[in-house]
């Protein structure tokens, strides 16, 4: 099964999901996971990071809890470095949210404590990526690729 009906279609590549019962398999956390319109956008930004992004499989975390001084935080999507560290962390809204400045305020608390070379922030309309500068953000003008195993 693929894409429904009543799903609306985003500017990220759609890819081939598999949905029943208004659940969609989730290829990283290899489960069935509740369909609502946040995980459709996290769906396709997971797929987005495997195929465009290049990012390895097994370097994808989705919905991992954070301790820090600030309580637990969750994260959508984290890809972790070859190394171990966080090369990004994605928040994902649901498609009808408009992306303002709040939501990139969540990612950029997220980085404060995690520190990623990159963050995100998508409702699968509109994508923002910003990369690490010192301790600051800056917004990239293309979405980057996960780093060849000679330049990571």
């Amino acid at each position: 099964m693929s894409l429904m009906s009543n799903r609306p279609a985003l500017r990220l590549e759609q890819p081939e999901l598999r949905i029943r019962d208004g659940r969609v398999l989730d290829l990283v956390r290899r489960r069935w996971v509740v369909l609502t319109p946040e995980e459709w956008v996290r769906q396709h930004t997971m797929h987005f990071l495997l195929q465009r992004a290049r990012a390895p499989h097994g370097l994808l975390s989705v919905e991992k809890a954070h301790h820090s001084h600030a309580g637990a935080r969750r994260t959508d999507v984290t890809v972790y470095a070859r190394d171990g560290s966080r090369w990004m962390v994605v928040e994902c809204k649901a498609p009808d949210v408009r992306l303002a400045q709040s939501s990139l305020d969540q990612v950029a608390r997220y980085a404060r404590e995690l520190k990623p070379r990159y963050i995100a922030v998508t409702n699968g309309m509109s994508l923002y990526c910003a990369e690490r500068v010192g301790d600051r953000y800056a917004f990239v003008p293309q979405f980057p690729e996960y780093p060849d195993i000679e330049s990571s």
